[in-house]
């Protein structure tokens, strides 16, 4: 499903809606936002984790639009820029006030308030997990735009913590666009984590595979990877004390 949220400013909203139909005019303004994600998208990620794939796509954009490629570079600027300051789901409220949503994959909206209150109940918790590990991860496996993620990254700042520094996501959405909304939102404000086309639901491998350049660039797979070593560990000697039946504290 996709979810966004219904507090971005309406006057910037309605700003964007006209500059996105612009950038072709006579052309589905549809399918221009869509070329303008999956562009970011690919810039975004190469940044830091260079991709062949991703070049080549999007250089196959920037073909087809040609000099039209810088309003969609400053157009991008203005959006990364509300994004950041406002930590709202700013593509979100874009993407329905373009009536993009889907219908039948049941795309709608989750307003924010609500968004905001499952994050604070589900995180509430954080700072125990932050200091035993010095940080908390989440999994949100149907992450449309990016909302629960933006709310729980407030939520972690309302505990008195730096999202940027201490919260590592992972979101997967099966619809690409829907997945490059929440990585271009979760990078605009520095957090890191992985965004993931592909079914949640199911075993198959992801179609696509996003790093923000906060995961990339703030050696997230090293923290990780000694979390677990961790946890494993703790996890044999636990198994070592109750041997025998005796339990070890």
């Amino acid at each position: 499903m996709c979810k966004g949220e219904d507090v971005a400013d309406t006057r910037f909203i309605d700003g964007m809606v006209k500059r996105i139909a612009l950038i072709r005019r006579g052309e589905n303004p549809a399918s221009t936002f869509r070329d303008f994600l999956a562009a970011a998208a690919y810039a975004i990620h190469n940044r830091c984790s260079f991709s062949e794939e991703y070049e080549a796509a999007y250089m196959e954009i920037a073909r087809r639009y040609g000099a039209d490629m810088g309003d969609m570079t400053r157009l991008l600027g203005d959006i990364a820029t509300e994004i950041a300051t406002t930590k709202e789901d700013v593509l979100g409220s874009l993407y329905m006030a373009m009536e993009s949503g889907n219908k039948w994959m049941a795309q709608f909206f989750t307003p924010y308030h609500v968004s905001l209150l499952m994050a604070q109940m589900i995180m509430g918790d954080c700072g125990d997990v932050i200091k035993r590990n010095g940080f908390v991860t989440m999994l949100e496996p149907a992450c449309g735009a990016g909302g629960m993620v933006l709310a729980a990254a407030q939520a972690v700042r309302d505990a008195g913590y730096d999202p940027a520094e201490v919260l590592m996501f992972h979101a997967v959405d099966i619809d690409q666009v829907c997945a490059h909304m929440a990585f271009i939102q979760a990078s605009a404000i520095g957090l890191p984590g992985i965004v993931a086309v592909g079914d949640s639901l199911s075993n198959r491998s992801y179609r696509a595979v996003y790093v923000t350049p906060a995961y990339a660039m703030g050696g997230w797979a090293r923290k990780l990877g000694d979390r677990d070593r961790k946890t494993a560990s703790a996890g044999r000697s636990i198994a070592r004390g109750t041997a025998g039946g005796r339990c070890v504290k």
